[in-house]
């Protein structure tokens, strides 16, 4: 008997695993933008908090992005680490983050989302067309990443003011 109810407890854990964590969704949207790199629109931006306006250090916050073209997960590491070095963003960690995102981000085709959101415990959750994928146990991992769009030293500087509502 015992065993039956140890077996119904585990079946009921890995039946709901999937299903624990999901995106937040009482979020207002601070603003949009749109990458394009030379004639290809590359993906579109959104980024959300709960007042709906954007200060440094707010949480929780949420990044989502919905791409527009094929994008295989090394190309994603790569620019990810690309614009960390430009930002000259060097955390002791930065290694083992991006090893964690090389576990976790897949391959992305036209259409999916990737979703960032940072909570106020500093946690952090990534989603892939709006189911939990994994996150980077660092308390310091979601503001750098963050920062590849809303730090001013980021590369692309039209997309912070559109993403953070100056248009």
């Amino acid at each position: 008997m015992r065993l039956l109810y140890l077996l119904s407890v585990l079946f009921i854990c890995i039946a709901t695993k999937e299903n624990i964590a999901q995106p937040l969704s009482e979020l207002e949207t601070v603003g949009t933008a749109k990458l394009r790199v030379l004639f290809f629109d590359i993906y579109t931006s959104e980024l959300k908090t709960e007042s709906g306006e954007y200060t440094d250090g707010i949480r929780p916050i949420q990044l989502k992005i919905i791409y527009e073209r094929n994008i295989k997960s090394s190309a994603l590491i790569k620019q990810t680490k690309k614009e960390w070095d430009a930002q000259m963003a060097n955390d002791k960690n930065q290694l083992s983050w991006i090893k964690t995102l090389e576990s976790i981000w897949p391959n992305i085709e036209s259409g999916d989302t990737l979703t960032f959101e940072l909570y106020k415990n500093d946690k952090n959750q990534f989603f892939y067309n709006e189911r939990a994928i994994g996150s980077v146990n660092d308390p310091n991992f979601g503001e750098n990443f963050l920062d590849i769009w809303l730090s001013p030293k980021t590369t692309r500087p039209k997309i912070r003011r559109e993403m953070l509502g100056n248009n």
